[in-house]
C-alpha cells in the first residue's frame, strides 16, 4: 500500500527543487540580458557620435561650416549657421544620449571618461558657446548642468586647431 503522505512530500521536495533551477535559470537570463542591454546602449551612443563625424568626413563643405562656426560663428553666413546650428544640435544630442546612459549605468565608465573629453572639447569652443547660450533649453536639466560644469574647466584643443598650428610636413 502507498503511503501517501510520504509520497506527497517527495512531490513537494521535487516542486522545490524545480522552482530553484527555475530561478536560478531566470537569474543567468537577466544578467545574460543586462550585458546585452548595455552594450546595446554603448553602441548606440558611440554610433549616434559617431556619424556625426562620418558625415564631416564625407563632405568637406560641412566641415569647413562646422570647423569655421567653432572658431568664428560670426564668420557664417545666415545659411551656413543654420546648418552649424543643425550639426551641434546633433553632436549634443549624441553627447546627451551617451551621457544619459553613463548616469544609468549602462555606458562603460572608461568609455564615459573618454566621450566626457571630447564633450568638454567641443562646448568650450566659442562657436558652441554661442549655440549653446540660445539652445540649452532643448536638454535635459541633468545633461545642461554637465555641460555648464565643462564650459567652467575648459577642454582640450580640437583637431582643427591642432591642425592649424601645426607645419605641414612632407610625406
Amino acid at each position: 500500500m502507498l503511503n501517501w503522505p510520504a509520497v506527497a512530500a517527495v512531490g513537494e521536495l521535487l516542486g522545490a527543487f524545480a522552482v530553484v533551477a527555475s530561478l536560478v535559470y531566470v537569474g543567468q537570463q537577466v544578467k545574460q540580458n543586462t550585458v546585452s542591454l548595455h552594450a546595446a546602449a554603448q553602441q548606440s551612443a558611440i554610433d549616434a557620435i559617431g556619424e556625426l563625424s562620418v558625415g564631416m568626413v564625407e563632405s568637406s563643405e560641412l566641415f569647413h561650416v562646422f570647423n569655421r562656426g567653432m572658431a568664428a560663428p560670426a564668420e557664417l553666413s545666415p545659411t551656413e549657421r543654420t546648418r552649424f546650428y543643425y550639426l551641434c544640435y546633433n553632436a549634443l544630442k549624441g553627447f546627451e544620449q551617451a551621457h544619459f546612459h553613463a548616469v544609468h549605468g549602462n555606458l562603460d565608465a572608461d568609455t564615459w571618461s573618454g566621450l566626457r573629453v571630447v564633450v568638454a572639447t567641443y562646448v568650450t569652443a566659442p562657436g558652441f558657446r554661442g549655440y549653446w547660450a540660445d539652445r540649452e533649453a532643448m536638454f535635459s536639466r541633468r545633461f545642461a548642468a554637465l555641460v555648464r560644469d565643462l564650459q567652467a574647466e575648459g577642454g582640450l584643443r580640437r583637431l582643427a586647431e591642432l591642425a592649424e598650428s601645426e607645419p605641414d610636413t612632407p610625406a
